[in-house]
């Protein structure tokens, strides 16, 4: 998005309580970056990583996807200095994990529950954390702008009730035309286009294809402050609230939540049911328009098949037989089972850090039913093929 440069992404399994750890495979050496907010270098339009003299830049949408699935443990391999924006939002992140496949590892999953309240303020924009036996974002944007205003610039998503497929995942990243030679005269926005963003000029959209919801700038922003806050490693039991904020408070706030010890606590669920699940309400999301428009994945292990819902069932469970009501029951059961047990969660094997052809043949397989996945070697500029 912002340096415009061509780079090749690849995601592979991590042992457990490894967390998230960047790569940088170009680098002499490599470069090993862990997802923290004390690596937290910049907050300029983006949230970028930065250790001795490696960075990486653009984590926000990766990491949102991560959390939205549930990921505890990965290592990210780049051959860049920044993450590819994909089409701008999470969804394609989404789907590269799902083809890949998601495994249970022998540990616990470890929370961090908010126990006090903690704000963070820049003259009139503000971050807060509270309590809340759930996970839920509030943001507000305030844009003097027709259409983000006729959209809505007010949205609160509670994960006990909804879907970040759902809700959160397709929401793309946002400009003004107005402001982008300024934008590239900083060094900023450099890959940026109609494919990755949505532009709006004085009065309108200039995505030929609109928006894909009417609140799609604000829902944005959620899908921004998910991806900051699993910096920490770890979902958070809490309620975050946003007005006017972007990465730079984020960060702000999570340095903060560090240093106040008293102000939250680990817990785990592994005796009990967690509080909410990001992906436990897949099933009811895809029935009711999907969260990423294209088919499904339902594995076992050995061999990978598409159907037409948007999940998948686990090696230990009876796969479903056909696209329908029992693959999206299939689907239900294995996320609410995985969540009750709270336990950590990885990729089942790599998706592959090679070029188109040399592609992983079961996320191939995908493809090959009908959908249109954005690949782990496709590059960050280029555009989805048409069929």
């Amino acid at each position: 998005m912002h340096t415009g440069k061509k780079v090749y992404i690849g995601l592979r399994p991590a042992p457990v309580n490894t967390g998230i750890v960047f790569h940088r495979s170009d680098l002499e050496g490599g470069a090993w970056i862990k997802a923290d907010p004390l690596h937290v270098v910049d907050t300029c339009l983006s949230t970028n990583l930065g250790k001795d003299d490696a960075r990486v830049a653009t984590i926000e949408h990766l990491m949102s996807a991560l959390a939205g699935l549930g990921i505890d443990n990965a290592f990210i391999d780049l051959d860049g200095p920044e993450v590819p924006i994909m089409d701008g939002s999470a969804a394609p992140f989404v789907f590269l994990i799902q083809c890949a496949g998601i495994e249970e590892q022998n540990a616990p999953k470890r929370f961090i529950r908010i126990t006090k309240t903690l704000r963070a303020e820049d003259a009139d924009r503000w971050v807060q954390l509270e309590p809340y036996e759930g996970f839920k974002v509030s943001f507000t944007i305030d844009f003097d702008h027709p259409v983000l205003k006729n959209g809505g610039q007010e949205v609160t998503v509670d994960f006990a009730r909804t879907s970040y497929l759902k809700e959160v995942a397709r929401a793309r990243t946002f400009g003004f035309m107005r402001e982008v030679e300024t934008l590239r005269r900083m060094g900023l926005a450099l890959g940026g286009n109609l494919d990755n963003a949505i532009v709006v000029d004085d009065y309108r959209v200039l995505n030929e294809e609109g928006l894909r919801y009417t609140n799609e700038f604000v829902r944005h922003k959620v899908l921004d402050s998910i991806g900051d806050l699993y910096l920490l490693g770890h979902p958070l039991v809490g309620h975050f609230s946003g007005y006017k904020s972007g990465h730079a408070l984020n960060n702000t706030l999570l340095r903060a939540l560090l240093q106040r010890q008293d102000a939250w606590e680990f817990v785990d669920y592994s005796a009990k049911r967690a509080p909410f699940s990001f992906v436990e309400a897949t099933a009811a999301a895809s029935r009711a328009g999907g969260a990423l428009g294209g088919t499904t994945q339902v594995r076992r292990r050995g061999r990978a098949a598409c159907a037409g819902g948007k999940g998948r069932t686990s090696a230990s469970m009876r796969p479903a037989a056909s696209a329908g009501k029992a693959a999206f029951q299939a689907l239900r059961t294995f996320f609410s089972w995985r969540r009750s047990q709270g336990t950590q969660t990885g990729l089942w094997q790599s998706t592959r850090n090679t070029p188109p052809d040399q592609e992983n043949s079961q996320v191939r397989s995908c493809a090959s039913r009908g959908s249109r996945p954005f690949q782990a070697g496709w590059r960050s500029r280029r555009r989805r093929p048409s069929r």
